[in-house]
């Protein structure tokens, strides 16, 4: 496994997040080649990290995957005037597993919110008007919720992964401290009362 750059999941085939917060797709590049008919080749990290099963040590192959679905932009001026660059996009799906929004993380703890265009596929408009919020990781979290499991609330999605890759269901709702919204609370009504919230490194 090898590349630092994130991958942008609208542009990806048969995506499947998995609970540990990285994501399994089709490989583009080699859909391009008429190849991956099982469409899991492709395997991105929840730090972003990338690669194709079938051809991991292959740096040529991972550049065609990047410029397939590559999510990484040039520095966007920010609004004291230094460049900022692209970390990772969260997703945020709704009960069905449809993506909803995706929050964009940036240097210096900078994040952006954005929802796929209904109107151009592949695009996206950069803005929350008249999207539905819901919690991060819903369907894990209704899942947990159907077998009596515990939700813990996290600060931010960050948290929330490296919850998961210690098999601990978590949560947390976009915008952070501050931002919870009654909906939220019916979406977690009738789970068990909440566990105990392990630390997490590296905030």
């Amino acid at each position: 496994m090898a590349g630092e750059i994130s991958l942008d999941p609208a542009r990806l085939e048969n995506v499947k997040h998995l609970d540990n917060g990285a994501i399994r797709a089709a490989c583009p590049a080699c859909r391009a080649a008429n190849s991956d008919k099982s469409g899991d080749h492709l395997l991105i990290q929840a730090d972003g990290k990338f690669g194709c099963a079938t051809h991991p040590d292959d740096r040529e192959h991972r550049k065609e995957i990047f410029k397939l679905a590559g999510t990484r932009p040039s520095a966007v001026p920010s609004p004291n005037g230094n460049g900022r660059h692209f970390v990772c996009a969260y997703d945020y799906h709704d009960a069905s597993g449809k993506l909803v929004f995706q929050v964009c993380r940036y240097s210096n703890k900078d994040f952006r919110q954005r929802h796929p265009d209904p109107t151009k596929p592949g695009k996206w408009l950069w803005n929350m008007d008249g999207v539905r919020r819901v919690l991060y990781r819903l369907p894990e979290v209704l899942k947990a919720k159907k077998h009596g499991h515990a939700i813990t609330i996290a600060e931010g999605e960050k948290d929330v992964n490296e919850l998961a890759q210690r098999g601990i269901v978590a949560t947390c709702n976009v915008g952070g401290a501050g931002k919870w919204r009654k909906d939220y609370s019916e979406s977690l009504r009738g789970c068990p009362p909440m566990a105990d919230i392990p630390a997490v490194a590296g905030k």
